[in-house]
């Protein structure tokens, strides 16, 4: 079991291994859960994961920021992130802040005809919808930039902080 902080409250995250689905839940005396699934071969959620993560709505026309800010929005994170010497979050953290982020009433999944080229090849790929992120949320190890890699960023609701960064390779 790991103990991490997030929006400056104490969160658990259960479990400890690398290939995982993450689900998260406000317990009743107000701690935040982190339950890590393990992903076998099959991939294959288990049942506790099924029932914990409802699938998240579509995006809808007219939802979170437009591309111009979204664009402006991205441009601010990356100098910001450059500025502090590119810092990555580990995999564990990129899959944990993306549990946080599907679980929020902010997240949208994205229709098929919205998604990046280069993000074609991903099962899920979401995005926030708050007026200043519009992010491209997902946990691919190597696929386009997300927030959710970079160890310096944080949720714009303050829902996932700035994490250490893994040490590099």
């Amino acid at each position: 079991m790991k103990t991490i902080e997030i929006a400056g409250r104490q969160a658990v995250v259960i479990g400890s291994r690398s290939r995982n689905q993450y689900s998260y839940q406000e317990s009743p005396d107000g701690m935040i859960v982190i339950r890590q699934h393990q992903m076998g071969r099959s991939q294959h959620r288990s049942p506790e994961a099924t029932q914990a993560e409802p699938h998240p709505p579509t995006l809808q026309p007219g939802e979170g920021p437009g591309n111009v800010r979204r664009a402006a929005n991205f441009a601010s994170a990356a100098a910001a992130h450059a500025v502090n010497g590119m810092p990555q979050a580990s995999q564990e953290d990129v899959e944990a802040r993306l549990a946080i982020c599907r679980a929020c009433p902010l997240y949208r999944v994205l229709p098929p005809n919205k998604i990046p080229k280069s993000l074609a090849e991903l099962d899920e790929v979401g995005t926030c919808t708050h007026k200043s992120c519009g992010c491209y949320l997902h946990s691919h190890p190597t696929a386009n930039p997300s927030k959710l890699r970079w160890a310096d960023q944080k949720c714009p609701l303050n829902k996932w902080l700035p994490v250490e960064a893994k040490p590099h390779e």
